[in-house]
């Protein structure tokens, strides 16, 4: 949650820079050639936003393919598991201890 918050007040920040820069620049600059230069502002953006599109899809299908692998290591895992321990899992031999304070399952108090 911090992380969030600082991420959120970092780009807060940044856009308040950027504005009290960018309105005494729009303000005070000069008229002539402004819209070519925000034509050239348009295809830099542009450029940019579709380089940031193939990176984000590149990381997409990366983590897309990690959770396959996890999600496969984990069937195997629990496949592995419940074969060396046929039915109740209560009679397992291999069974890991309980830890304190904590039941495996429900108990019964007479």
């Amino acid at each position: 949650m911090i992380l969030v918050l600082a991420g959120t007040l970092w780009g807060l920040g940044a856009s308040a820079g950027a504005a009290l820069i960018g309105y005494p620049v729009r303000r005070i600059g000069q008229d002539e050639g402004r819209s070519s230069n925000n034509d050239a502002a348009g295809q830099v953006f542009t450029i940019i936003s579709g380089l940031q599109a193939v990176v984000l899809a590149f990381v997409l299908v990366t983590l897309f393919d990690a959770v396959g692998e996890t999600r496969q290591g984990a069937y195997t895992e629990a496949q592995d598991t419940w074969s060396r321990c046929p039915g109740r899992w209560s009679r397992c031999p291999q069974r890991p201890p309980r830890r304190s304070g904590r039941t495996a399952g429900p108990t019964s108090t007479p």
